[in-house]
């Protein structure tokens, strides 16, 4: 842990920069990064990690007792490192099969770029989303974060006994989702841009894959199950 500190604060004043300028202007600053071809892959892959790192470390009071750090953020590190990959490739192919002219590395520079800030933002409610529900129960908040369902009893028993933290609750995940629907919307004009392809067919490629998406990230939270052992990690 005090390793992946010192990581964070060394390039942290590197890192800054560039993330509040993604977030600020992000097809531009976005366009920007990856006009530059030079080690451009490195440096994207560099700031992804690093955003990992930080989303780890923010988390890491949420590891069940006797988990240990390093071993499930390695494992989480990986498999949403191959997850990513994979994902950019079938954007890639989308893109491709609509006449695209992108190749896969700019592709692939854009995807780390695009989904580290959301990144972010999803850890920060997703804890937000934990202590509301820790305020009531903290048992029903260990069981928000290994499965991310309520069920259906405690949710009614929240509704009645603490209307207020109810609504509080379902407002932060209304905005968590719009937030991250719209912040795709936006970015999904660099792929335009990369690709070189009409309006139409860029919201066509979209469509097909948030289809794509919902159906591999599904794939993905059933293999987080089987690592460990029927639920989803209390970190991610």
């Amino acid at each position: 842990m005090k390793e992946l500190l010192e990581l964070i604060w060394h390039e942290f004043f590197v890192y800054l920069p560039i993330l509040t300028g993604i977030i600020q202007s992000p097809v531009r600053t976005m366009l920007s990064l990856l006009e530059d071809r030079q080690d451009r892959l490195n440096r994207a892959f560099s700031f992804y990690g690093i955003t990992l790192a930080i989303g780890l470390a923010f988390q890491a009071p949420l590891l069940l007792k006797g988990q240990d750090f390093v071993s499930v953020a390695g494992s989480l590190l990986i498999l949403r490192t191959i997850a990513i990959l994979t994902f950019a490739g079938i954007i890639q192919i989308i893109f491709k099969w609509l006449g695209g002219k992108g190749d896969y590395e700019s592709t692939l520079c854009a995807c780390l770029y695009i989904v580290s800030p959301v990144y972010l933002f999803l850890v920060l409610w997703h804890i937000l989303g934990v202590g509301i529900l820790a305020t009531h129960s903290a048992q029903l908040a260990t069981a928000w974060r290994l499965g991310n369902v309520i069920p259906k009893v405690d949710l009614e028993l929240l509704l009645k006994s603490s209307p207020i933290l109810a609504t509080g609750f379902f407002l932060a995940m209304v905005v968590r989702f719009v937030v991250s629907v719209l912040w795709f919307l936006i970015c999904w004009k660099i792929y335009r841009h990369i690709h070189k392809v009409t309006k139409a067919r860029s919201a066509v490629a979209y469509l097909v894959s948030m289809v794509l998406w919902f159906l591999y990230w599904n794939l993905i939270a059933l293999i987080m199950k089987g690592l460990y052992g029927g639920s989803l990690s209390p970190i991610g």
